[in-house]
């Protein structure tokens, strides 16, 4: 996936040079060029342990190291290892297997250990959180960041490659895309959620009750 340069003219009008005769066009400059070039298992952060005092919320089992499991009659939440990219986008796909339909997906701060839980890490304003519901029409976006997650329409099916693309440069927005490559969801972010991508504190994350695993790729990309 490429995202083009685009180049805009805006020529001044009255306005003289040293010798007398009126400038050219200005030149703006041009968006990076951002080239997709492999993708790879995304390990989760087997040491993420917050307390979670709340019977009901807790931290999903990991097990292989990129997928998370849910524990039984709780909310299991996972982070990945590392974030987001800071200087392009970063491209994520999820499959979720055996799940039911508690079972929720996106990005979010990730606290120190010393941090406490009460609400799942979807409901939590500690998680700066963007994340939609599998099964569609439920979003949350807790934390003060002034963006606005939306509702997935439809939602997904059991073993379905769902891919976001997070642009914190070039178009400044999530795009989410069904198993067929399907574009079904655009999110425009807020210059808060951007500096926070930017600033290396935003992580890919789910959320699922009691039963099934979700699987983490990343989507790496180049500069030019």
């Amino acid at each position: 996936m490429l995202i083009y340069p685009t180049i805009k003219q805006a020529p001044f009008s009255g306005v003289t040079g040293y010798g007398g005769g009126a400038t050219g066009p200005v030149l703006h400059a041009p968006k990076l060029v951002f080239t997709q070039t492999n993708t790879e298992d995304w390990d989760l952060d087997q040491n993420f342990s917050p307390s979670t005092p709340n019977s009901g919320v807790g931290i999903a089992s990991i097990s292989p190291d990129h997928q998370a499991n849910a524990l039984s009659s709780q909310w299991s939440m996972a982070l990945t290892d590392t974030a987001l990219n800071t200087d392009r986008p970063t491209g994520l796909k999820i499959r979720m297997q055996g799940t039911n339909d508690n079972t929720h997906f996106g990005f979010a701060k990730k606290p120190a250990n010393s941090a406490t839980y009460n609400n799942t890490i979807r409901d939590s304003s500690i998680s700066y959180c963007l994340s939609w519901g599998w099964e569609g029409n439920y979003h949350n976006d807790p934390g003060g960041h002034g963006t606005d997650a939306g509702d997935l329409t439809g939602g997904f099916g059991q073993d379905e490659w769902i891919t976001f693309i997070v642009d914190p440069i070039n178009e400044k927005d999530i795009k989410i895309y069904d198993g067929g490559d399907n574009l079904v969801h655009t999110v425009s972010l807020s210059s808060g959620f951007i500096s926070e991508i930017t600033a290396g504190n935003i992580y890919a994350m789910s959320d699922q009750y009691s039963q099934g695993g979700t699987y983490f790729t990343k989507i790496n990309y180049s500069i030019g």
